[in-house]
């Protein structure tokens, strides 16, 4: 079951259906990160693929929008 999970990079939980979570964050992907960043990666892990490249685009654009207002255009 490991080696399976290994070769298609899931969980072994993943693959047979105790969770939707492909990969779990472990405490070394989350070292550093605070607790609001912690937050919105479990969040996006929950949400499909569509879902989840929707949410950057939405926040590449309020980027760029403040961007554009701290540098007055």
């Amino acid at each position: 079951m490991r080696k399976i999970a290994n070769l298609f990079n899931v969980s072994t939980d993943y693959l047979i259906g105790n969770t939707y979570i492909k990969n779990p964050l472990t405490s070394e992907d989350i070292s550093g990160l605070t607790e609001k960043q912690i937050k919105i990666l479990e969040m996006m892990d929950k949400l499909p693929e569509q879902d989840q490249d929707d949410l950057i685009q939405q926040a590449e654009y309020r980027i760029w929008l403040k961007q554009q207002k701290e540098s007055g255009q």
